[in-house]
């Protein structure tokens, strides 16, 4: 990096994006935008959009997306690696920070690496996803605690994290609290519906306990027949939401895209 200029700082993961980006999310890279020259390789959205940011780099979604992101990702990160040059490889997971260390021999890069640990790599394999996704457990923990180990430096997204971190005898450079926008949430307020309404936002995966939601719920609905549960979230913990038994008068179910 020569005198004067901006750090150049390479961003890794499963993220998904849609361009034109959001009123909330835009906020935050336009911020780091003014401070760093960056690049973003990260999942497109499902939505088709013909819209470009010169700063994003999207692979679209596929059949099979998940294993094909991460075995194209050494080498998705290695012509980032060549084209960009970055000073500094932020990995959004252990798991993207083993692709970025591939990169980096690949590529011969003297780019630092920066792994970030936004949630627990133990449940990753194991409460995400489909149930036999769990046989990868062992080997998900073996490449987690190598990228932990191997980086240059490590973030933590809070106190629970930054003890996993230290579990795989790492402590890391910094701890942070998660990005949040509390301006999208401003605006006019509107009156309390009169009837009782739940919302749960959030992936549906076993790691949310769906099934207790759901359990919960139907305790609920029986009790305050008025009352609606308003899913937004998407994720393989399907059947849980089928198991509510409620018509459509009790729940609605939003995707998240």
């Amino acid at each position: 990096m020569s005198d004067g200029a901006r750090p150049r700082a390479l961003f890794v993961g499963r993220t998904r994006y849609l361009l034109p980006l959001g009123k909330s999310i835009a906020r935050k890279w336009d911020a780091l935008s003014e401070e760093l020259e960056l690049r973003v390789l990260a999942s497109g959205a499902r939505e088709a959009s013909t819209a470009t940011d010169p700063r994003f780099v999207l692979v679209p979604s596929r059949r099979f997306d998940g294993p094909r992101f991460y075995a194209e990702l050494p080498f998705r990160v290695a012509r980032e690696l060549r084209a960009f040059d970055p000073d500094v490889i932020v990995a959004e997971s252990p798991y993207e920070g083993v692709a970025a260390q591939l990169a980096r021999r690949l590529t011969r890069s003297r780019a630092k690496l920066i792994v970030e640990v936004h949630g627990d790599w133990h449940v990753s394999t194991r409460l995400y996803g489909s149930p036999a996704r769990k046989l990868l457990g062992p080997l998900g923990d073996r490449l987690a605690r190598f990228a932990v180990r191997s980086a240059d430096g490590t973030r933590a997204v809070g106190a629970v994290m930054a003890d996993v971190i230290r579990g795989a005898g790492r402590e890391p450079v910094a701890v942070f609290t998660t990005y949040s926008d509390l301006g999208a949430f401003a605006g006019p307020t509107v009156p309390v519906p009169a009837a009782p309404v739940a919302l749960f936002v959030g992936v549906l995966e076993r790691y949310k306990n769906v099934a207790g939601l759901a359990a919960a719920w139907r305790l609920v609905a029986a009790r305050l027949p008025d009352a609606r549960l308003h899913l937004v979230g998407s994720g393989t913990d399907t059947e849980d939401r089928k198991s509510t038994r409620l018509n459509s008068s009790h729940t609605d179910i939003s995707r998240m895209p």
